[in-house]
């Protein structure tokens, strides 16, 4: 006979010695697996992380950390919360409409030599349809984190120099910043040593506007190309800058209904049992998993089944599903598949 718990023997707890010992252990963990046990939730999570964007053209081009993990679950969850399971875990560079209102994956950032962290960090500009990315990396096997300029096309993710915040102008000339200083593309010195430089942007093809890091808050100072000369800009507006979206904003775009296929990111359903039953009592349970929820009202309006979000709307204990439902009914939000 097996042992699979502690016995009493005169009044004393005693555990199995010897060979019994062993199989007490192998018992003990093959009941306790047995018994329900579950290392992960058997619902994903769905998280969006955003850059700032860039605004060209009606267009707003940024960064996207998209991932759908299972959460630890069980004695997995100690000591600190546990450590997910990843189904998804990619970065994107995506654009957003501002006439039409949708998203679209522009190209996947899946780098072979480097690890990106942070996509809070990152900056993108854009000259005749080619990308220039302003990256947090690390090199593959080290853990030092760097700041890299990358041209992106079909190949990837090709070097350019180290710094940050890369602008081209209406020319195709690239600045960029290293160490509070101002560099040409393929130049090996700074335009100027001081002062050092928060912020910048092209103002015409020969001129850069700057934003030193000490100073008045309006206090703006420009850089002509050709005669090498800085000096005080004449006008003190925020105004000279170009449009930018926040980080805020470029999150918003994922707040309601949206189904992440639409916009050509990877389908969170194919990667749990996600039949119509499971999706209905997911959306009419308390739990708050709201990007999920999000996604599977997107999924069943996409899918033209309209029809069930009144019955959802009426079955559901969760406020938050009620009123995204009544948004889009308000909005008439529709997601539709990307050409």
């Amino acid at each position: 006979m097996f042992f699979s718990i502690p016995f009493v023997s005169s009044g004393k707890v005693q555990f199995p010695v010897g060979p019994d010992m062993k199989k007490w252990v192998v018992i003990s963990i093959i009941s306790f697996f047995s018994a329900g046990c579950q290392l992960y939730q058997d619902i994903p999570a769905i998280s969006y992380t955003t850059s700032q964007g860039m605004v060209k053209g009606g267009q707003i081009c940024f960064f996207l950390d998209y991932q759908v993990y299972f959460p630890a679950s069980g004695v997995a969850r100690f000591p600190d919360g546990g450590i997910p399971d990843y189904a998804v875990e990619k970065i994107f560079l995506l654009s957003y409409n501002q006439t039409s209102e949708r998203l679209s994956v522009i190209q996947e950032i899946n780098p072979v030599k480097y690890m990106l962290t942070n996509v809070k960090f990152f900056h993108v500009d854009s000259h005749e349809g080619r990308f220039f990315l302003s990256l947090l990396y690390s090199s593959e096997g080290r853990h030092e984190l760097h700041r890299g300029i990358f041209r992106l096309d079909n190949t990837g993710l090709n070097f350019i120099a180290s710094g940050r915040a890369a602008k081209i102008s209406p020319a195709g000339q690239m600045a960029y910043l290293k160490e509070g200083k101002v560099y040409l593309r393929n130049s090996d010195e700074p335009l100027f040593d001081h002062p050092p430089i928060h912020r910048f942007s092209w103002q015409d093809e020969k001129t850069l506007l700057l934003k030193p890091r000490s100073g008045k808050s309006d206090s703006l100072l420009q850089y002509t190309i050709d005669d090498q000369k800085l000096k005080s800009a004449e006008e003190k507006s925020a105004d000279l800058w170009p449009e930018t979206a926040s980080i805020s904003e470029t999150r918003s775009y994922f707040d309601g209904v949206f189904y992440p296929p639409s916009a050509g990111l990877p389908d969170p359903f194919r990667f749990f049992n996600s039949d119509s039953d499971r999706l209905f009592q997911i959306l009419i349970a308390e739990e708050k998993n709201q990007n999920l929820k999000n996604a599977i009202l997107g999924k069943i309006i996409f899918e033209n089944r309209t029809g069930r979000l009144k019955s959802i709307e009426a079955r559901t204990k969760d406020e938050y599903v009620k009123e995204v439902i009544r948004c889009y009914r308000a909005k008439k939000m529709y997601e539709v598949p990307v050409n």
